[in-house]
Formats: structure tokens, C-alpha cells, sequence
């Protein structure tokens, strides 16, 4: 069906670009024309705060802290390691096999924190993570540690431990904006890897939280297997395998063909809960707007899916979707991030990001005006995402197009093999390097909070 909707969609595009005359003709060519892209230099910023130069990061992980917090829970739901509320496990696995471990806390810069609070789902939710549970779990956690380990988090007042919160609304455990408003006190001081920026919350604290990627699982070497967010294999057939192989094997980052979609969305655009309530506050407007002005008008292709997932597509037909389009809207959800955002990047489709408060990963580390377009949501609401998208050059498309070919690791947590060894990292900023994947880009920046929050 969702074939046949396509198809019949091309029609009325081209029915409409025959009515309105040659600047939209010219205007689809040149988009068009942007193809293969080769990539270009990494697109960093030259204002990254380099942290003095010294001995290597030490990090410490809590090995002892009960598997109750960490792998009985992740061995209750299989989502645990594969949804991308995942960098939870995959950091902790990196952690424990990387040259940045250390076994002695006497000699430990930072102490990382393994409890996995976003790996139980609720129904209630979505399907998502059960944000009331993480709540009490990092609690219990942390009362644990206070009892086991009181020297090591009085030393510093906890600013040297690192905990992560990839849900929603990170440590202040909901996914609605109006009830996120009470982050949890006792990691206050503390560090926290989370999925969740944005500036008017109470929710980010930009002196000691790290904004990092959700997690989506990475290829392994042998063929259609997938490596989890836990370093374990799994065979995947059908669309999933086909999309993965086409994510992370070696392939193009830009498709070696010409994209043909001018912007493109597919996701909810209103939602509905548990009783079946429409939801007005969702996404803070921003889609049901983007649906009324734009979801008839055949420049764009733009596809709602039902909570119960009516309407949505397989994996490789999205995946078809996002390497045919130039630009991929990326609007505010529960929250101001959306995982579609990070799949546009890895496709080399360049993200439309209409969300006012949003902070994106490693801002501090990679040039953004580079890589993605930003549109207000006053510009969204006046009408104006259109002549804003068309306004852009070719010249521009492409140069934007070449800085996500060179920048697209930073937002895959990529496992330097199939089997664990022991890895390092190749983030020394110290000496104007950079690059890598994510596991790189937080511990450059975990280095830079250890500098300029802990120290």
C-alpha cells in the first residue's frame, strides 16, 4: 500500500510541476543533481576548549555493583540492547574493555557509573522505557554506592562520577514536556551522558551533562549480523539485515544514484495515549503544524504513522527513502531530539531541524552550520519551511552533503571488532586531532568536563 501511495504521490507532483511552471523544474534538477558527493575535511570547530596537556584520562567502572541495576535487567527485554535508548549498555561494554579503564580507584580521574535506567518498557509509554522505574533505579543505585562506596562519591561530592540517562527527558525521568520539570537530585553534581539538550529545561545542564547519539546497532563483519548495543551478534534476514548492510557496510554514504525526493518525513505527527486521546501538546505544535501547511503539498513527502504503527514502512524501504531524499525533517517529538535526525545523517540526507531549544551532540566539537539546516518555529509557523529549503543552492547542498560523508561516525557507536578486545581511543584533541566514532567524541568530551567541572 505504502508503494502504491508513493507512486501515486510521483504523479501529482509531476501533474503539479507541469501547472506551475520551470522554477520548481529547476529547482528539483538542481537538488537533484547533488548526488556523490565525495567527502571532505572533518568539520570541527576551532573553538574547542583543548584540555591542558597532561597524563591519559583514567576511568574507573564499578564492577561490583550488583547486576540487579545492569544485566538481569537487560536480560529481561531484548529492546534493552537493540533500541536507541541503547548507548547505556554499549558505553558500559566499551568502557570495560577500553585502555581508559582502570582497576585502581586511587589512580581514577572518573568513576563510571554501569545502571541501566531507560531498559524496562512500558506499554503505558509507547512501548517506550518505563521512566518511573529508571527513576527508582538509579535512586537504589545510588544509595547502593553511598553504603558500598561512601570515600570514593564524598571525595568530590559525586562531580567525578558519571552516570548516563538516555530517556526522553534524561534524569528528570518522563517523556512529557509538562511533567519533566524535577531532575533527580542526588546526581546533581554529577556528570550525566544523555540523549536530552535543550536550553530552556531544567532538564540540561549544559556545566556538567554531555549530549551524546541514541544508539543504533552497527554491522558486523560477517555479513547480515548486527552487533548490539552489548557486543553480541545477532543474525538478521529481510529488511532488517538489508538495511543494516546498507547503514554500515562499507557503502557509499551518499547513494551512488540521484535523489529524487525534495524533503522527506515519516513518523507521528499527532499522538495519541493509552485510552486513545489525542494528545494537542505534543511535539509543542510542531508537527501537526508541519502535517496541516505541508502534508498535501507534493514538494515534500511526508508520511504519519499511528501509535499502533499504521502507516509505517519496512526498514528497507525507509532506508530507500532517506538515501533518495535531500532533505530529511527532523521536528520536535516528546522531546526536542528524534533519532530520525541521527538516520538522516548516516543516509547523507541532510537534516531539517525545527526545534527553537534543541542542543545536538558534541556541539562544542563539530560545526553544525556545515552539516544540517536549522528552521525556526516561527519560520514553520508563517509558512516558510518551503521557500527556505528551495532558496538553498546546489552549490551549498553539496558542500553540506560532502561534511556529512566526513562526519557521519561521530553519531555511530561503532565496535572496533566483532569479538571485545582492548580498545583506545583516537580523540586526542590535546594535539589538534579528532575524528573517530561516538564512543571517541564522549570521551574527548568526558576529558573536557573532567577539566573544566571536576578539576
Amino acid at each position: 500500500m505504502a508503494r502504491g501511495c508513493f507512486a501515486l504521490g510521483l504523479l501529482v507532483y509531476s501533474a503539479v510541476l507541469l501547472h506551475f511552471g520551470s522554477r520548481l523544474v529547476v529547482r528539483r534538477a538542481q537538488l537533484r543533481a547533488s548526488a556523490i558527493p565525495q567527502a571532505t575535511a572533518l568539520p570541527v570547530l576551532s573553538t574547542w576548549r583543548k584540555p591542558a596537556a597532561g597524563r591519559p584520562m583514567n576511568i574507573f567502572v564499578y564492577t561490583d555493583l550488583p547486576a540487579k541495576f545492569n544485566e538481569e535487567i537487560r536480560r529481561e527485554n531484548r529492546k534493552c540492547v537493540s533500541s536507541m535508548f541503547a548507548a547505556e549498555v554499549a558505553f558500559h561494554n566499551f568502557l570495560l574493555h577500553s585502555t581508559v579503564r582502570t582497576t585502581d580507584p586511587a589512580q581514577a580521574d572518573l568513576f563510571f557509573v554501569p545502571v541501566y535506567s531507560t531498559c524496562r518498557f512500558t506499554a503505558f509509554a509507547g512501548g517506550g522505557p518505563d521512566p518511573w522505574d529508571g527513576r527508582r533505579t538509579m535512586q537504589a543505585a545510588i544509595d547502593w554506592l553511598l553504603t558500598h562506596h561512601p570515600e570514593l562519591w564524598l571525595a568530590n561530592k559525586g562531580r567525578d562520577h558519571v552516570f548516563m540517562a538516555t530517556h526522553d527527558y534524561a534524569t528528570c525521568f518522563d517523556y512529557k514536556r509538562e511533567r519533566a520539570t524535577e531532575p533527580l537530585s542526588v546526581v546533581r553534581n554529577s556528570i550525566v551522558l544523555q540523549t536530552f539538550g535543550d536550553k530552556n529545561s531544567v532538564c540540561y545542564d549544559a556545566k556538567r551533562q554531555v549530549v551524546i547519539p541514541p544508539f543504533l546497532p552497527t554491522q558486523s563483519t560477517k555479513g547480515a549480523v548486527v552487533l548490539q548495543a552489548n557486543w553480541k551478534e545477532f543474525v538478521t534476514t529481510g529488511a532488517l539485515g538489508i538495511a543494516q548492510k546498507k547503514n554500515n557496510v562499507g557503502t557509499p554514504l551518499v547513494a551512488r544514484r540521484r535523489r529524487d525526493i525534495n524533503c522527506f518525513f515519516i513518523g507521528q505527527l499527532e499522538w495519541k495515549d493509552a485510552n486513545g486521546e489525542i494528545d494537542e501538546g505534543y511535539s509543542g505544535g510542531i508537527r501537526q503544524r508541519i502535517r496541516k501547511l505541508h502534508g498535501a503539498d507534493p514538494w515534500f513527502m511526508i508520511k504519519h504513522v499511528t501509535r499502533e504503527g499504521a502507516g509505517g514502512v519496512d526498514k528497507s524501504l525507509y532506508t530507500d527513502y532517506l538515501e533518495r531524499s535531500v532533505f530529511c525533517l527532523s521536528p520536535a517529538g516528546f522531546a526536542p531530539w528524534t533519532k530520525r535526525f541521527f538516520e538522516a545523517l548516516i543516509h547523507g540526507c541532510i537534516p531539517v531541524v525545527i526545534a527553537d531549544t534543541l542542543v545536538l551532540p558534541f556541539e562544542d566539537q563539530l560545526d553544525y552550520s556545515r552539516l544540517i539546516v536549522r528552521v525556526s518555529q516561527e519560520e514553520l509557523a508563517q509558512g516558510l519551511l518551503k521557500i527556505r529549503l528551495q532558496n538553498i543552492s546546489e552549490e551549498t547542498v553539496v558542500s553540506m552533503q560532502r561534511a556529512i560523508a566526513a562526519a557521519k561516525e561521530a553519531f555511530l557507536f561503532r565496535f572496533p571488532t566483532d569479538h571485545p578486545a582492548a580498545v583506545g581511543w583516537v580523540g586526542d584533541l590535546r594535539g589538534g586531532g579528532g575524528g573517530g566514532n561516538a564512543f571517541d567524541y564522549i570521551l574527548r568530551a568526558l576529558a573536557a568536563k573532567k577539566a573544566w567541572w571536576v578539576d
